[in-house]
């Protein structure tokens, strides 16, 4: 199951990609990208998108310009927002407009146009309008930013390349700019009505939001067309490395809600087909009580990561968790220490749970961080001192289901990375749970999060195809290159889970996590977004994805082979891979 594809466009020296739902994408002009996108977006009043139904339609295309124009309705439980687009593409201008009135009253965090700037733009200067007619000068961040580098903006301009300026020009409010990589978006982005308002917010009937977006490129390449590039998505050729072997993550999966309905011995049994280090259980501690313990009966004779998330009161629970784990055949390899009351783990909790469960701690690390975003992990910037680890949590899909964007949030993880190693004191990053759907909101004013329980948004009806495997192989690519500690990824079984919840099988993604698991070192990571490849070399041979969505041939070590699109293949060469070869 893929979604439908963008079309290409190229008018003078202009390039984009315009989306099914009108959005625009991988703006360039004379071949440098100069925006990763620019959409209308609707939001509900937990952040979610109202893509609603869209008629897209161009007008006019021609050497010289392109014309696209869109009407939409976005449906609210209580209303709808009507909207008109309309884009237009020449010379050395592109403009985007929108206009959008209310039918009926609506409650939204946002309505309006943003503008996502590429990851390439980190660290540019960038001269800035503000509201109020003052000018003033920053910096793209080049670490990732908890919170806005800037706000009150109407433009922003700065150079893109080759004495190339480019110029925006922002209409109808005053807007923002945040750092998506937060989230594991592989951009920054540009939006109205600033975040210190209030929201939700109530948009009346008969009322408009009228904005638009600009874009000028001035300089020494303002003329002439874009070159012709060579196909990025022709024949193939990857040669692995091995000459530097390093130990992979640890590597283990997530017990789901339901999968301790299983029983032990399938559990097991499951668990073992994967052949990963761990499985991680949650537990919630508070009010004398540990609620999920129990779930520890399904993983009795495996390794276990321990995720305690620590209410008030949790010093009795703590007690029943000890003498569960005393009772326990298997080893503790973790425990990651959260908070229901605070979004990073607080001063003193890890030294609690060291002294509470001190006999059972033995070969286990002490993980402290955020069960949510890296955002969260910035904003509440927590205390490593008595911990040996830091964690956070990854999914690619908190602003943008669509394909190409999910498996671009892999150019956000060193940044990611580097930035959650600061933040530990230089402690080792691990990912606490890695999922291509979020598996709750955390936005939703007046919503209890049950750390226990998932969203039902949060199952991806692509979870079972070749789609999430090659997503799951470029993201561990990503992840290994930056020699994070451990991964747990997924689910044991079910809609998000890596085995069919019915036949046992295992999932695409299963069979990228078992032939990752089964090697104890790795070779050097390859992940070429632009070529739309991922390799990531293994004891038994190489595992190579397609990242394009296109069928494609090449060969990997002399050996050929054809991909289906998004599909993923352990090579094996035609003799043992020697550890000591390399090209």
């Amino acid at each position: 199951m893929t979604q439908a594809t963008a079309e290409r466009f190229s008018v003078g020296p202009w390039e984009f990609d315009l989306t099914p739902t009108g959005d625009l994408a991988h703006v360039s002009y004379a071949g440098i990208e100069v925006a990763r996108g620019i959409q209308f977006v609707v939001r509900d009043d937990a952040w979610g998108t109202i893509v609603g139904d869209r008629d897209v339609r161009v007008t006019r295309r021609s050497d010289r310009e392109v014309v696209v124009e869109m009407r939409s309705r976005h449906d609210f439980p209580s209303g709808a927002v009507e909207a008109t687009t309309r884009i237009r593409v020449g010379g050395d201008r592109l403009r985007y407009s929108a206009d959008a009135v209310v039918d009926g009253a609506v409650e939204t965090n946002r309505v309006g146009l943003v503008v996502l700037h590429p990851l390439t733009q980190a660290g540019a200067e960038v001269d800035l309008t503000h509201a109020e007619g003052t000018r003033s000068r920053s910096r793209f961040p080049e670490h990732v930013s908890p919170h806005q580098p800037w706000s009150a903006i109407t433009g922003l301009a700065l150079d893109v390349a080759d004495g190339c300026r480019l110029h925006i020009a922002l209409e109808g409010d005053v807007f923002e700019t945040e750092d998506q990589r937060n989230w594991s978006d592989a951009s920054f982005k540009t939006y109205s009505r600033p975040l210190a308002l209030p929201y939700p917010y109530r948009l009346e009937a008969g009322e408009w939001v009228r904005q638009a977006v600009d874009l000028r490129v001035t300089g020494t390449r303002a003329t002439g067309a874009v070159d012709a590039a060579a196909d990025p998505f022709g024949p193939f050729a990857i040669r692995s490395d091995r000459s530097a072997p390093r130990p992979r993550p640890s590597l283990g999966v997530q017990l789901g809600p339901r999968d301790a309905d299983l029983g032990a011995d399938e559990v097991r049994s499951r668990v073992e087909r994967l052949g990963v280090d761990h499985v991680r259980v949650d537990v919630v501690c508070e009010n004398g009580g540990a609620r999920g313990l129990d779930q520890l009966d399904a993983c009795e004779d495996l390794p276990v990561e321990l995720a305690l998330h620590l209410g008030d009161d949790s010093d009795a629970a703590l007690r029943a968790v000890r003498e569960r784990l005393a009772r326990r055949r298997a080893a503790l390899r973790a425990v990651l220490v959260f908070s229901l009351g605070a979004s990073v783990t607080p001063s003193g909790a890890a030294v609690l749970v060291r002294r509470a469960l001190a006999d059972q701690l033995a070969g286990a690390v002490v993980v402290v961080g955020t069960d949510d975003n890296l955002a969260e992990l910035g904003r509440g910037e927590p205390d490593p001192a008595d911990a040996d680890e830091v964690t956070f949590s990854l999914t690619p899909q908190v602003h943008d289901g669509f394909e190409r964007s999910i498996i671009e949030t892999t150019e956000a993880v060193p940044a990611m990375i580097d930035t959650a190693r600061r933040l530990g004191g230089g402690r080792p990053v691990g990912i606490g749970a890695l999922t291509l759907r979020p598996r709750r909101s955390l936005y939703r004013q007046g919503h209890r999060i049950d750390r226990l329980d998932r969203d039902p948004e949060s199952v991806d009806p692509r979870q079972h195809d070749e789609f999430a495997a090659s997503w799951l192989l470029a993201t561990l690519a990503a992840l290994a290159a930056e020699d994070v500690s451990r991964v747990t990824a997924l689910e044991v079984s079910g809609p998000r889970g890596v085995t069919d919840a019915g036949t046992a099988r295992l999932t695409p993604s299963g069979e990228v996590i078992a032939a990752v698991a089964a090697s104890a070192t790795i070779g050097t990571p390859i992940l070429d977004l632009r070529a739309g490849l991922v390799a990531l070399p293994v004891e038994s041979g190489t595992l190579v994805g397609d990242l394009s969505g296109r069928a494609r041939h090449g060969e990997v070590d002399g050996v050929d082979i054809d991909l289906s699109p998004y599909a993923v293949r352990l090579v094996t060469p035609v003799s043992a891979p020697d550890p000591k070869a390399s090209s």
